[in-house]
């Protein structure tokens, strides 16, 4: 199988824009290794001893280009790296560049360097990986998601319950805060399908079989049957349930508590 692939690592500011960083190698204290991204002994590392025909094999070139831990590597804003590589139907990999295929894995390893664009922080990270094909596999994916999510909530099963598709965004999507009592149909399906473009995911949780028990709990909390405090902890007359959403759904499964919620699925119903 052939795969062609290249991908950049970009600067955004500008000191790192016009100036090549140096990057050593670090030592892991604990695991007790030189982060290279190459599984080598500090003696191959560094030419004392030969690598044998596996090793090579495992670094995908039959003349590998080799991290050396007593070395220094450059890294120029915008450089390109080709990853290419052929893979036989045993999954071994011989990549076409060996010194962009070595360096590359040695710069993705490093702290300063954010995975993509989206993970960039600024004053952690100096760059960031640009990888056109998986970001373009990323958004395809996204696509299919709110696609998917779309056509769940314009199915008709989805139209009587619009109420508790609000609810699960009220409680794990940021910023939504919406009363179900006072909204009509459309307008929650107005809301609904502007999230299935923004929050997919939390969408896509109304077709879960557990989707009963999620709702149920959401709609305690808004009723304050289960108190929510600064946003995070969940109680009840006091006493400490958990941190999360889940916290209450384990809460709810508790037998001991199989009165209780039958009371409270009651008071909600009356509601």
């Amino acid at each position: 199988m052939r795969v062609e692939k290249k991908v950049r690592i970009i600067a955004l500011e500008k000191r790192y824009r016009q100036n090549v960083y140096p990057f050593a190698v670090s030592f892991n204290q604990t695991t007790g290794e030189f982060m290279t991204g190459q599984d080598l002994s500090y003696e191959k590392m560094t030419g004392k001893t030969a690598l044998i025909k596996s090793e090579k094999a495992a670094l995908g070139n039959e003349r590998p280009f080799i991290i050396n831990p007593d070395n220094h590597y450059p890294l120029k804003h915008g450089r390109t790296f080709n990853i290419s590589y052929d893979e036989d139907d045993k999954g071994v990999r011989v990549y076409d560049v060996a010194k962009d295929h070595a360096e590359f894995d040695f710069f993705e390893l490093q702290a300063e360097v954010a995975k993509d664009k989206k993970s960039y922080k600024r004053g952690t990270h100096y760059f960031y990986i640009e990888d056109k094909e998986k970001e373009a596999e990323f958004q395809l994916i996204e696509n299919d998601k709110c696609f998917e999510a779309e056509s769940l909530m314009r199915n008709k099963t989805a139209s009587g319950r619009y109420g508790d598709v609000i609810m699960l965004l009220n409680m794990y999507a940021p910023g939504y805060n919406l009363d179900p009592a006072v909204l009509s149909e459309l307008q929650m399906k107005a809301h609904i399908i502007d999230a299935c473009r923004k929050f997919p995911d939390v969408i896509l949780m109304f077709g879960k079989k557990e989707v009963e028990e999620i709702v149920f709990a959401a709609k305690l909390v808004k009723h304050n049957i289960i108190e929510r405090k600064n946003g995070l902890d969940f109680y009840y007359k006091g006493d400490f349930i958990g941190t999360t959403i889940e916290s209450v759904r384990e809460y709810l499964r508790d037998p001991k508590k199989a009165e209780l919620v039958t009371k409270w699925a009651k008071q909600i119903e009356s509601k």
